[in-house]
């Protein structure tokens, strides 16, 4: 027998098929709230579905054994029971409740918008630290972070879809996992506070484009000139015999950094390497062994050493990748940094072919614009060796040239040191409050924006 179509219960205008799973009424697509594999008008009759479900559960249990006799088995699985039902209510409330509040779904039966009110002071109540505004993104599933007030439930809008719902904690917050699509992007987060009232506080618009080889081929030395922003990398050999200590310092610094590690140190320092993930750095691969790629060390030429192959390079930088991986149930960034900076087009090509940039550090006109620290020269005899005091002063003073100062700058420091005194690492509180102090912030290479082209 043929179904008619019927008026559904709030939009007498609309046909529709579909009925509510508990109170039958009529609900067109617009009115669906889906729970459980079922359709149903609204929340309340969805708690009474699942009420009537838990009814019937433990009467079930009572009629097979009474009360007395019912294991406590049974018992812990009517309070779980009870929970899980809490619980999914509180999600489904939620989740209806911020969708209620969207301009699209809080339409009156005439088919007008309901009007949203917008709070004079709502751009200041969230910052988007992540994605930068307006940057290229290269993978299709992103997290977005910022910083918020903890009375306020935050969601993440695409058009009027939400994606995710979540809760500020010690005024930060992250949507994980967000998908984005080829090409433009375009986000609105959105707050529901305690009051009931719905504001728009942030749109982030960015556009996602898959990694193209010549993009991936291209090196990277410095960010954009535009941006006071300075990515401050190390490099992870052989030897951990500072790095916690330096670990400590940007933990209470409150810096994040992108860190460079060989497969053999993870290898050797699993641990190590588990406490750099947690603290939130981002870590890039810095081949298995460590191995000379040019002809560099010879002749000061950058031609691609006898043996180093494309098998090589690759070999080297999956074994590396797997390892991650393995200790950490992590990723490796897309970032690579050739051992001793040997690297040319043709290598930067091989590594490109497998998903990998090569990152350099910021290199100029003389020795002063170079951000290669040289902290892992340890002989004072060596006419390369720097004090550590030299080390801060060539960064600040590099800050101050004009006209765009350590805009964009990637410096090189190492996690290990030869050094019996003297160590460089001990003067990064002061490099980073200098920095800061004229008006840098420090980011992971990640977080860089592109130079100008």
């Amino acid at each position: 027998m043929k179904k008619t179509p019927e008026a559904c219960v709030r939009h007498p205008e609309r046909l529709t098929y579909r009925r509510c799973y508990t109170c039958k009424k009529p609900v067109c697509f617009e009115c669906q709230v889906v729970r459980s594999h079922h359709i149903f008008c609204s929340d309340k009759c969805w708690l009474q579905y699942k009420w009537v479900l838990f009814r019937n559960r433990l009467r079930n249990l009572l009629r097979r054994a009474p009360l007395r006799q019912a294991n406590w088995q049974n018992i812990t699985l009517i309070i779980l029971t009870l929970a899980v039902v809490g619980m999914g209510i509180i999600i489904g409330r939620l989740a209806s409740r911020v969708k209620e509040l969207t301009p699209q779904a809080a339409k009156a039966s005439t088919g007008e918008v309901a009007p949203v009110p917008v709070s004079a002071q709502a751009s200041e109540e969230v910052k988007i630290t992540k994605p930068v505004q307006g940057a290229m993104v290269h993978r299709n599933v992103i997290t977005i972070t910022g910083e918020a007030d903890d009375n306020i439930i935050l969601a993440l809008l695409a058009g009027e879809q939400v994606e995710a719902v979540t809760l500020p904690h010690n005024g930060h917050f992250s949507f994980t996992n967000v998908r984005v699509r080829r090409g433009r992007n375009s986000f609105v987060v959105r707050a529901l506070k305690p009051n009931g009232e719905s504001i728009d506080l942030e749109k982030i618009e960015f556009s996602y484009s898959a990694p193209a080889l010549s993009y991936l081929m291209r090196p990277l030395h410095r960010g954009s000139l535009a941006e006071k922003k300075i990515a401050l990398t190390f490099d992870g050999g052989s030897s951990n015999n500072i790095t916690n200590e330096i670990l400590a310092i940007l933990r209470a610094a409150k810096v994040k950094c992108t860190m460079f590690l060989t497969g053999k140190f993870i290898e050797r320092y699993p641990e190590t390497v588990r406490q750099i993930v947690q603290d939130g750095h981002e870590v890039g691969n810095h081949t298995y062994s460590h191995p000379h790629l040019t002809t560099y060390a010879q002749n000061c030429r950058h031609d691609t050493r006898p043996g180093v192959t494309r098998e090589l390079i690759q070999q080297e930088l999956r074994r590396t990748a797997e390892l991650f991986e393995k200790v950490t149930g992590k990723k490796m960034a897309p970032l690579w940094r050739a051992p001793y900076g040997e690297c040319n087009a043709e290598i930067c090509a091989w590594a490109a072919e497998i998903g990998y940039r090569q990152i350099d550090w910021t290199w100029g006109r003389d020795i002063n614009e170079n951000m290669d620290t040289l902290d892992w020269v340890a002989n004072t005899e060596n006419p390369t060796y720097y004090s550590a005091e030299e080390i801060k002063a060539k960064i600040l003073a590099f800050a101050n040239k004009q006209p765009h100062g350590a805009n964009g700058a990637i410096i090189l420091m190492h996690l290990a040191s030869q050094r019996h005194s003297d160590y460089p690492h001990r003067k990064l509180p002061e490099i980073i409050s200098g920095l800061r102090n004229k008006g840098y912030q420090l980011v992971k290479v990640s977080e860089l924006s592109e130079p100008s082209q």
